[in-house]
């Protein structure tokens, strides 16, 4: 169990670890961001594509100031990805899209939706697409979605 704890890697046997022995999670980074990219198009496909090229040919300094230039709330998904990058995934970026839409859920079903979407997000990121933004579409529809049902139905 001791070892476990001192994994950085997140997974279902430290999870277990840090609970069992009262080890409060480390490296875990939920980055609250405002505004929107001034030049990059995130709806544009190929355009991470073109940004995720330069990437490969970077030592991290160059990686962790590239992920500053997509700081901005429209770029959340970019940012964390590059930041675990630049910190070689010893630092656990979750973004937490929506918090405000999701928050009349209990903890249980805002976890569930959380890692629903980071699970989604990271196949579309590797798969190199511009997709990874649509976890936070697909959680804020569902969210809005409920929201409104909720709202109704009183």
């Amino acid at each position: 169990m001791q070892k476990l704890s001192q994994s950085n890697d997140i997974n279902i046997y430290a999870l277990f670890a840090f609970e069992t022995l009262g080890i409060p999670l480390k490296n875990i980074i939920s980055p609250s961001l405002q505004g929107r990219h001034p030049s990059f198009e995130v709806s544009d496909p190929f355009a991470w594509t073109k940004e995720i090229n330069k990437v490969y040919t970077m030592n991290t300094k160059e990686v962790e100031a590239f992920a500053r230039s997509f700081e901005y709330a429209n770029t959340l998904p970019h940012y964390c990805y590059l930041m675990e990058r630049a910190t070689r995934y010893s630092k656990h970026y979750y973004p937490i899209p929506y918090a405000e839409e999701i928050a009349h859920y209990s903890l249980h079903r805002q976890a569930l939706m959380l890692a629903i979407a980071r699970q989604e997000s990271r196949f579309f990121t590797f798969c190199g697409f511009n997709l990874v933004c649509t976890r936070h579409d697909a959680v804020y529809a569902f969210c809005r979605t409920r929201y409104r049902q909720k709202r109704e139905t009183r």
